[in-house]
């Protein structure tokens, strides 16, 4: 990456085998990655830190993720920041829901990890 600094990315996911599957392949990318593992924990961690982008995941304990993102995007300070859904909710309502909340971009599970890195990317540069 040709950025002075490293964009940062937030993961917000209950399978702690899957965010740090995607957590090491993002940091030997360059990027830096934090980790939370349900909604409420992504809303503590955003209240004290930036980031550049959050992949979401939907169903959490304690907060689901299309909670999370309709409080991500109700706050001021935090509207604009983009939210990209990783989810095995496939179905068009799912999708329709996530977008409703506030999700910027929708990426199924399973994924090829290059098609969640030329979606990041094309969050970060907007």
């Amino acid at each position: 990456m040709d950025t002075k600094r490293k964009s940062k990315i937030l993961i917000v996911e209950d399978e702690f085998f899957l965010a740090e599957t995607v957590k090491v392949r993002l940091e030997y990318l360059g990027y830096e990655v934090f980790y939370a593992e349900n909604g409420s924990e992504a809303l503590d961690f955003l209240k004290t830190n930036v980031v550049d982008v959050v992949l979401m995941d939907i169903m959490m304990p304690v907060m689901d993720g299309w909670e999370a993102t309709r409080r991500i995007k109700a706050d001021a300070k935090l509207k604009k920041l983009p939210v990209i859904f990783l989810t095995a909710r496939a179905r068009t309502e799912e999708r329709a829901k996530g977008m409703e909340a506030g999700g910027d971009d929708y990426l199924t599970k399973p994924f090829e990890f290059q098609d969640l890195i030329a979606m990041v990317e094309k969050w970060i540069k907007k």
